[in-house]
This record gives structure tokens, C-alpha cells and sequence, in this order.
């Protein structure tokens, strides 16, 4: 996953669009991310979609609150964009690997 991908979660989060259509993005990427972290948080955010879907239907919803996976998986995408860390580095240094020192 790019940091692009995380700004389209982020897009998605925020977008004034029926949860069907956000949970079928996010399913997306939820299916295709290596980043662990980021698809606990969408299951999270899927599984809240899913509950919430029964009152609203097909009514066009923003999903962002203060208290909801939506607001943690945002965050997370948030920290990803700002430190600008390509996700193949994130992922190696969350499995051990780390700086490589030339000693000499």
C-alpha cells in the first residue's frame, strides 16, 4: 500500500457516500493490504459499517465521529500520510529490520 492508499481511506472515511459504497472500498483495500495494523482497523470500521447499515440503508452518510473505528482508522492513515514512510519500510521495521549501520 502506497501513502496514496492511505489518503483513499481517508477519502472514503470523510466522503458523504451511502455505506454500501464505503464498505465496498474499504473491503478493497481491506483484501489487499500487508499492513496488519491498517487491516484490524478496517475490520473494525467494516464490522461497525455493517451494524449501523439496518438504521440508514441507502442514505448518503459521513461516517467520521468522535467516537468509532472510523475516527481510529483515520488517525491511523493520518500518522501514515504525515511521516511520509513508504509502506514496505513500515512493515520491515515492524518485523525487526532496521537500520543498516556500515561498521567499519
Amino acid at each position: 500500500m502506497s501513502l496514496k492508499e492511505y489518503q483513499i481511506v481517508n477519502e472514503i472515511c470523510s466522503n458523504v457516500t451511502t455505506l454500501n459504497s464505503k464498505h465496498n472500498k474499504l473491503n478493497k483495500i481491506f483484501n489487499s493490504t500487508e499492513d496488519m495494523e491498517l487491516k484490524n482497523l478496517l475490520r473494525l470500521a467494516l464490522v461497525f459499517i455493517h451494524r449501523i447499515y439496518s438504521s440508514v440503508k441507502d442514505r448518503k452518510v459521513k461516517l467520521y465521529t468522535d467516537k468509532s473505528p472510523i475516527k481510529e482508522l483515520k488517525e491511523y492513515c493520518d500518522i501514515r500520510i504525515s511521516s511520509e514512510i513508504p509502506q514496505w519500510q513500515i512493515l520491515a521495521i515492524k518485523n525487526g529490520w532496521g537500520k543498516i549501520i556500515n561498521e567499519q
